[in-house]
């Protein structure tokens, strides 16, 4: 669920970029690098794993959405209702489990 704290700054007609599993090693990286493109940066991780003090200042907002849930995309369309567009949007969440056809596996018994 989405905080109200985690809601953050305005973001206007800024460019801004999303950046999903912002807490693990490559969504950092990401956050990093992205201030230099000119866009601002919303960190989305799981409740929980995003930080609730950004000491280093990675994302100018964070927001604890569960994407596996049904209801997220309700929750995240809710978050990003002060953000008119998203220049770039980086689906860096990790697959925990693959659907059975995916692994080659689909008939067999």
């Amino acid at each position: 669920m989405v905080r109200a704290e985690d809601a953050g700054p305005c973001f206007g007609s800024a460019p801004t970029a999303l950046v999903t599993d912002a807490g693990g090693h490559l969504g950092r990286a990401l956050l990093r690098l992205l201030p230099a493109t000119g866009d601002r940066t919303i960190g989305v991780d799981r409740p929980g794993t995003a930080p609730p003090a950004d000491p280093d200042r990675l994302a100018e907002r964070w927001l604890g959405v569960d994407l596996a849930d049904p209801d997220s995309e309700v929750e995240l369309r809710t978050a990003l209702a002060d953000v008119p567009r998203l220049r770039l949007v980086v689906a860096g969440a990790g697959v925990t489990a693959l659907p059975v056809r995916l692994r080659g596996q689909e008939g067999r018994g």
